[in-house]
């Protein structure tokens, strides 16, 4: 480490500290007085950022973009960042856009619904600190975050149209314990529930197996055969809320019916499972239950391999009474599993084998008892 003194390119002198090998510290120094000093550079910086942000704020006007909110400063700063976003999508070239999907970027995107996330952004991202904290150096996060979203967005008219319909397909009951409502929105292979952050619900929806999905903000359940149908799955789920004194939307008339009438299948957690490669069948359940556990591990040839007892099929029917005791349902790949062994059963050869009868060797004492006069044993 070593001072050097001289001249720094603004006319002010000053000293700058080298460190590192000292055959580069010349060459290190010359650098740094090439530039302004701190002080200068900093009111050139300071210059130069107030001239762009008062350009922006001008450029901001004349496109008609949203006003931000914020402190004086962020909204100064965040218009001009906002403008970068912009120039990074209207400088976009179709070359450009097959180079960013060859490296893996704007995967599953098309120009048209590229540019529609810009729409999005600029029509919805109105806060001056999302600006600051997403820089145009992250734009590819940015085009992530707001892609499901952008894609989803519909026009004014649809909005209301959709906040309608929301209206007369939420039902609240007698002992509501707040206003605010449970959306539901479900598919064939998934049930989604959106709600404002509340312990109860947290509790409840965690309970029923949903887990927080935060690319989608969402809770959620993927549905599959252990789980039943989504309908089924939406109706268990709304019956819950309502009953915990939550309002819930479900746009479907005859779910949310079933959902205020009880009208549907509990979701079944006790599962039995087959790994088909080794022959097994696997026992799993959902609740922790040391009783049941233990009842499992009595089964013959038992053993546990987390999360489940695993049994040789060979052992299905002692699997099955278990089964209709506890109340475990089959995968169909698990009965598959079970029908696959018991016609290879059914196949094998089956035969009656002879019973050898092993002839018992006379000790001395019995040769002695014999009637003989002369063991056969002494004769010549």
């Amino acid at each position: 480490m070593a001072w050097h003194d001289g001249t720094f390119s603004c006319g002010c002198e000053g000293r700058v500290n080298v460190t590192g090998p000292s055959k580069d510290r010349k060459w290190k120094s010359e650098s740094l007085f090439s530039r302004s000093c701190e002080d200068c550079y900093k009111k050139e910086r300071s210059e130069t950022i107030a001239k762009e942000n008062a350009a922006a704020e001008q450029a901001s006007k004349e496109m008609e973009l949203p006003d931000l909110q914020g402190t004086e400063k962020q909204i100064a700063w965040a218009n001009t960042l906002r403008l970068k976003v912009i120039e990074v999508f209207e400088t976009m070239t179709d070359e450009a856009f097959k180079k960013c999907q060859d490296v893996g970027k704007l995967q599953g995107l098309t120009m048209d619904s590229f540019l529609k996330i810009k729409h999005y952004i600029l029509d919805n991202q109105t806060n001056a600190s999302y600006y600051i904290n997403n820089r145009v150096s992250n734009i590819f996060d940015v085009i992530e975050e707001n892609r499901a979203a952008s894609l989803k967005s519909v026009d004014p008219i649809e909005k209301e149209f959709l906040s309608d319909i929301k209206v007369e397909s939420t039902v609240y009951p007698e002992n509501k314990v707040t206003d605010a409502v449970v959306e539901i929105e479900y598919k064939s292979k998934r049930v989604a529930a959106k709600f404002e952050r509340n312990e109860d619900f947290r509790d409840l929806i965690k309970s029923l197996g949903y887990s927080w999905n935060n690319d989608e903000v969402v809770w959620m359940k993927i549905i599959k055969e252990t789980t039943g149908p989504a309908e089924e799955r939406v109706a268990e789920l709304g019956n819950a809320l309502l009953n915990k004194g939550l309002p819930i939307m479900i746009m479907d008339d005859n779910v949310r019916n079933n959902a205020v009438k009880g009208n549907f299948e509990i979701e079944c957690t006790r599962w039995i499972y087959s790994r088909p490669n080794a022959k097994k069948l696997a026992i799993k359940w959902a609740e922790h239950d040391q009783s049941l556990y233990q009842t499992a591990r009595t089964l013959p040839g038992s053993k546990w391999d987390n999360p489940s007892v695993i049994i040789d099929v060979a052992h299905h029917v002692e699997v099955m009474d278990f089964a209709n005791i506890y109340g475990f349902k089959f995968t169909k790949a698990a009965e598959k599993l079970i029908k696959n062994h018991i016609e290879a059963l059914e196949l094998a050869d089956k035969v009656t084998p002879v019973r050898v009868k092993k002839e018992k060797k006379k000790g001395l004492d019995g040769i002695l008892d014999t009637s003989d006069e002369v063991l056969d044993d002494l004769k010549d």
